[in-house]
């Protein structure tokens, strides 16, 4: 299954949802406390060091996620994972390589493996999101994001993900504050322009 990494922001999965900003490459720059923009597919994983077997392994997941090539990503990724089982970016990388295929089921499975080891990851937090914002279940949706958002508060793809969820619910009201936040935090981005046209339709029913 190949998609072009130009189609990830608006990727339509098999469920006949479009899964918006959090699709993109998660080898890119989303603004973290930090101040760093990554914009990141669901649960972007951030390979956080280790022995070049690994590095190389994680740097030809990224190559295939980039190229849309999701299944070698996966194969990458469960390499990954099954030489660490304890590796966290392993297994966000992996449910973003199986999100990506329409897999919703295991990708599921694998970011909250990721959120066991690591109770505190964006990253797997916004993965789950994802998981149940493609679902419709946008309460639970809701749920996941806002928790990464209070670990990562200049995290775009969460604070999206919160936007759209809540929108969804019909709170559009409460979606204008991550919305407002997304426009301060990258104001010059296509994504400051989908917060915006939210915004105005939330404003001007």
């Amino acid at each position: 299954m190949k998609k072009s990494a130009g189609l990830w922001l608006h990727l339509k999965l098999p469920v006949g949802l479009v899964l918006l900003a959090f699709l993109v490459a998660a080898c890119r720059p989303a603004a973290t406390d930090e101040g760093q923009e990554i914009e990141a597919a669901p649960g972007a994983y951030h390979y956080s060091g280790g022995s070049s077997s690994f590095a190389d392994l994680y740097r030809h997941a990224s190559d295939a996620l980039d190229r849309g090539e999701f299944e070698a990503a996966e194969s990458s990724f469960r390499e990954i994972v099954d030489k660490d089982p304890g590796d966290v970016d392993g297994y966000i990388g992996l449910g973003t390589s199986l999100f990506l295929q329409g897999r919703i089921d295991e990708a599921e499975g694998a970011y909250a493996t990721a959120l066991g080891i690591k109770p505190r990851s964006a990253e797997a937090l916004i993965g789950l999101g994802s998981v149940h914002y493609s679902r419709e279940e946008y309460s639970n949706a809701v749920n996941y994001y806002r928790s990464a958002v209070l670990i990562e508060s200049r995290n775009v793809n969460a604070l999206w993900g919160l936007a759209i969820s809540l929108n969804e619910l019909g709170l559009g009201e409460e979606a204008l504050a991550p919305l407002q936040k997304i426009l301060e935090l990258v104001p010059n981005s296509s994504l400051a322009e989908k917060a915006e046209a939210m915004m105005n339709a939330i404003e001007q029913p």
